[in-house]
Parts: structure tokens; C-alpha cells; sequence
């Protein structure tokens, strides 16, 4: 089983079709999120990386819960992205060195595995994780990784490129099942990420 979701300005797309229209707001993490209908009040205190991890989710979760019944330790999450926490970094750094005041509620997103430890206390997931820098969205890595989890024990997998940086977003989720052959699926990615973003 393997499902998709994009998140980009143009709007949310589940397995490849649009499921809510973009919202013209600087505010479109939030839009999003009560589009969503999501009742997780922490979210409006989270970081944009944190967000796009937990909007995401819940959109692939929305019409059929792929994670329903799962073993709460059997899940790996293997993530990516190339700025890493850029957009936290920046506003930390303004905080420490412009305003002479560091905020703690900032310099905890100062690593963008932050956000897979919000996925994991919101939904009680106690697999393995791991977040990779990489240059560019790149399936057959992911895909790779996921095998190697696999081989370890893992029966599912998260995976997802999540890039936002200057207010551009850039976000691609998918969920698969242990199985055979699974880099036959970078094909399949391919397309469903071109569907979102061209």
C-alpha cells in the first residue's frame, strides 16, 4: 500500500488529486489547517516545518487512515529536506543578536528533526527516525532508506520531502507498506510529485 500528499501554495493534493484549493493568505499554513478541520491547538505555536510535517498528515489521514491499527513501535519516519530549520534559525537569530532577547520557543526548532518528534507525541509513534540534508527531493534515496528500515524490522514507513524557506513551500509525504520491490514505486512518486508542483 503506499499513499501521497502534497502540500504546495497551489493547494493540497492526496494521491495525486486536489483536495483543497490554495489559500491566497501569508497565513496559508493556517488556512490549511482549518480547511483540515484539525482540532490540535499546539499546532498554532509550532514552526512552519513542524506544521507542514502535521498538515500533511492529516491530510493523508483525512478519508482513509492508513496508520489504523498499526503496531505503535512498527513505523519508521525518514525525512529530507535542503534548508534544514532555516526558517526558525533566522528568527532565533534575530531574537538572540537584534532584539538581545533569545526565545526558547524558537531555539527549540532549531533542528528540523523537531518536527518528526511532533508527529511521534501527537500520534504515540515510538519507531525509528531520521532526518537527511539533502540538495533535492530525491525518491530513490527515500526509497532506499525505507528498505534498509525495513530490513531492520520496520513494517511501515513515512517518508517525506518537507522544504520551506522564505515563505516558499515545498512538501511531498508518502506512506508505504513492507513489501517487495518497493524502489518500483520511484516511478509512481515521480508523477504524483509532478502532478502537484508543475
Amino acid at each position: 500500500m503506499i499513499r501521497t500528499v502534497a502540500i504546495q501554495k497551489k493547494g493540497i493534493f492526496v494521491d495525486g488529486k486536489i483536495k483543497f484549493f490554495p489559500s491566497q493568505s501569508e497565513q496559508f499554513l493556517n488556512d490549511y489547517y482549518l480547511m483540515l478541520e484539525i482540532n490540535y491547538p499546539k499546532f498554532y505555536k509550532m514552526d512552519p516545518l513542524a506544521k507542514l510535517g502535521i498538515l500533511a498528515q492529516e491530510a493523508m489521514v483525512k478519508d482513509h487512515n492508513p496508520f489504523d491499527g498499526i503496531e505503535d513501535d512498527s513505523l519508521s519516519l525518514i525525512f529530507s529536506n535542503r534548508s534544514s530549520s532555516f526558517d526558525s534559525d533566522e528568527k532565533f537569530m534575530y531574537s538572540y543578536s537584534t532584539l538581545k532577547s533569545p526565545s526558547p520557543s524558537l531555539f527549540v526548532y532549531t533542528l528540523p528533526n523537531i518536527m518528526m518528534g511532533e508527529l511521534c507525541i501527537k500520534n504515540k509513534w515510538y519507531g525509528e527516525n531520521t532526518f537527511f540534508i539533502r540538495p533535492k527531493i530525491d525518491f530513490s534515496f527515500l526509497l532506499e532508506q525505507a528498505k534498509i528500515q525495513f530490513e531492520k524490522g520496520a513494517k511501515h514507513c513515512l517518508c517525506a520531502w518537507i522544504e520551506f524557506k522564505n515563505n516558499q513551500v515545498d512538501c511531498f509525504m508518502f506512506y508505504l507498506d513492507k513489501g517487495k520491490n518497493i524502489e518500483n514505486y520511484k516511478d509512481f512518486l515521480n508523477l504524483q510529485y509532478k502532478l502537484a508542483t508543475q
